[in-house]
């Protein structure tokens, strides 16, 4: 069983110095419950080593208690060279292409970039779970942290490939 909790990067996720630690907290605390409870085998995140670059930091909040957890490990999200190789354009590359800002000033401006960015997310969505079919998944539970605007679209994927999915409320 793939067990989804969606998030917002930015609040609970991605560390920077404008985390609120409470939330933060929270968020660890229901992973810990979550892996307890469920007796997950896989933590499996939306980021890359790339990613975690870009962003000048060198874990993810849950990637930092991994150690504790004593859970298998995995960011599923393709790097920069795996992106080009599936065809995933960046959201700045987009933001360029419709000539917008980027970041986006406006909500405007921001769904006009995801909806041109679908596609990509799509192809994304497909690669963490053939990521986590890679990890001898069978007889393991998983849980898969995304952002949350990819839950619904990860499960659509997830049935038609006959994987077992459940999202996290």
């Amino acid at each position: 069983m793939i067990y989804i909790l969606g998030v917002d990067h930015f609040t609970v996720q991605l560390p920077h110095q404008n985390n609120d630690a409470e939330k933060v907290a929270k968020f660890l605390e229901q992973v810990r419950n979550i892996c307890q409870e469920k007796k997950i085998g896989l933590i499996a995140e939306e980021s890359s080593e790339d990613a975690l670059s870009y962003q000048n930091i060198n874990f993810t909040h849950v990637g930092k208690i991994i150690p504790e957890l004593g859970i298998e490990y995995l960011l599923c999200d393709p790097g920069l060279i795996e992106r080009n190789r599936i065809g995933v354009k960046q959201r700045d590359i987009i933001a360029k292409e419709l000539s917008i800002p980027f970041p986006p000033t406006t909500p405007e401006q921001e769904k006009n970039i995801n909806e041109v960015a679908g596609e990509s997310d799509r192809k994304r969505e497909k690669y963490w779970l053939d990521q986590i079919k890679t990890r001898n998944v069978v007889n393991k539970e998983v849980l898969l942290i995304c952002g949350f605007e990819h839950v619904d679209y990860f499960i659509d994927i997830a049935k038609k490939e006959n994987c077992a999915v459940q999202k996290i409320i």
